[in-house]
Order: C-alpha cells, then sequence, then structure tokens
C-alpha cells in the first residue's frame, strides 16, 4: 500500500520500500528508519524482541525504530477499546497489546536511546528510539 502512497505526496525520491520476511535471519536492507504499523500486537514478546534487535542490528547509528501501536496502560488498567482489542489478539494471533513502558522496554534492551512515547491520535500512539 505505501507504494501507492509515496508518488502521491511527492516522496518518490526520500522513501524506498523493500520486500522481504521479516523472520529470515540476516539485516534488513539499508535504511535510516524502520517503520512497523500495527505489527507487534500481533506476535509475542520474544518475536517483538527479534525483531526490534534485528532493526538495531540493521540501522545505522542515528537511525530510527518506529512502533505504531494501540497501547495499553502502563499499568494496563484500559483503555477498555484497547483491552476489547487484546481478546482479539488472544483468540486470533499468538500477540497481545503492549503497554508504551513493555515496547520502550523493548527498545532499550536492543540499546536504542533516546526513546519516547507520543500519543498520536485515538488510543493509537507511536513509540520511537534512536541507534547510538
Amino acid at each position: 500500500m505505501a507504494e501507492e502512497f509515496i508518488p502521491q505526496y511527492g516522496l518518490a525520491g526520500r522513501i524506498k520500500t523493500a520486500v522481504g520476511d521479516m523472520w529470515a535471519e540476516g539485516l534488513f536492507p539499508p535504511a535510516d528508519t524502520h517503520f512497523y504499523s500495527a505489527i507487534y500486537h500481533d506476535w509475542p514478546p520474544e518475536k517483538c524482541r527479534f525483531l526490534t534487535r534485528k532493526s538495531f542490528d540493521s540501522l545505522p547509528s542515528g537511525g530510527r525504530i518506529i512502533l505504531h501501536e494501540m497501547l495499553f496502560h502502563d499499568d494496563k488498567t484500559g483503555p477498555f477499546p484497547v483491552a476489547a482489542f487484546n481478546i482479539t489478539m488472544l483468540l486470533w494471533v499468538t500477540g497481545q497489546q503492549y503497554s508504551g513502558r513493555e515496547l520502550a522496554e523493548m527498545l532499550a534492551e536492543a540499546g536504542f536511546r533516546d526513546i519516547k512515547v507520543t500519543p498520536t491520535f485515538g488510543y493509537w500512539s507511536i513509540v520511537t528510539g534512536v541507534k547510538p
């Protein structure tokens, strides 16, 4: 889908996409940013840690990771729509909804720094980190 939107916004010279198997061993293609939108909630923590580490190892110094997800409160008491969606994750895939704290800890464990959790729209947020 990204390939459809990139030229519409005049970004063809700035954004590239790559097709591949994110679970394959080895590095991702060269890039300065890795953007995961609604990916982490599909997978258990160990798979998310694999992706986080693979991104860290693949990015250059100063490279950024961006996780776009609906987040639980850090104490996992809500919000209710995120908890309700979490039931879907538990029934249909092996994943779960995470809190900003949980995702930030995954990024820190992999070596990312300057980690931020930023609300975006509705129940969605982004969690970002920079490779030193």
